[in-house]
């Protein structure tokens, strides 16, 4: 009865010592650049919906930005050449606007040429398009 116990609390503090081992690696391991960085960038809604794939969805969005120290900075999609909108000396922001698309777009905060964060709005649909197969018949 006494070797049991004895073996029993050795099982103990070893699962013990496993399991603070853990929480160490885990605490050590290095952040992402995503997660570390000090630039935001929010997207409502995150998701257009069209009733067709192929299709254009129609969408109101509200993109949200913040940055650790005032700037210049501008909001860009990946589907035109030309900002969205830019802001001087400024260092949060607020944009909502209607948008229509039929392939999902990504919204890029920036400042000059440099990105900083990015989000995308993702497409989806209530029907997709099915191939249509012709098949030939010979009687």
């Amino acid at each position: 009865m006494m070797k049991l116990q004895a073996q029993n609390t050795h099982l103990c503090s070893k699962g013990i010592w496993l399991a603070i081992s853990l929480i160490c690696w885990f605490l050590s391991a290095p952040v992402s650049a995503q997660e570390a960085t000090p630039y935001t960038l929010q997207l409502s809604p995150e998701k257009c919906v069209a009733l067709r794939q192929g299709q254009d969805c129609y969408v109101d969005i509200q993109l949200n930005w913040s940055a650790p120290q005032s700037g210049q900075y501008c909001i860009s999609a990946s589907t035109l050449e030309t900002p969205l909108r830019c802001w001087s000396n400024q260092e949060k922001g607020s944009l909502e606007l209607e948008f229509s698309s039929n392939q999902n777009t990504w919204f890029y905060l920036k400042q000059g040429e440099q990105t900083l964060a990015k989000v995308e709005l993702k497409m989806a649909w209530v029907y997709k398009s099915k191939r249509s197969s012709v098949t030939w018949r010979v009687f």
